[in-house]
């Protein structure tokens, strides 16, 4: 049984950044989609749709993406920094690695 005690915290935030800028790329996309669409819905004669302006598009689907990369770079940094607190003064996770048999 292996156990994990340090993991590098620049490391694991830039992966977990780039996993936000991924997911918040693809949730803007969509509620964008579908915020216009409500917006479509809900408009009547003293309200009407005004269809969206690019700078619409560049906040939504380009600024706050960046926003969720970079809040996922700081928690996960943080976050690395209390595992390895915690991991130096109670022991890291145990795990069970298995190596993989080549059956070719």
């Amino acid at each position: 049984m292996l156990e994990l005690k340090k993991i590098d915290p620049f490391s694991f935030a830039k992966m977990q950044s780039i996993i936000m800028l991924i997911i918040g790329f693809i949730s803007q996309i969509i509620l964008f989609f579908v915020q216009q669409m409500l917006l479509n819905l809900m408009s009547s004669t003293y309200y009407p749709y005004k269809p969206p302006t690019p700078i619409n598009w560049i906040i939504q689907i380009g600024v706050i993406p960046l926003v969720y990369m970079i809040i996922g770079f700081l928690a996960s940094l943080f976050v690395a920094f209390l595992y390895n607190f915690y991991a130096s003064k109670m022991g890291g996770i145990k795990v069970d690695i298995i190596p993989e048999q080549n059956t070719k």
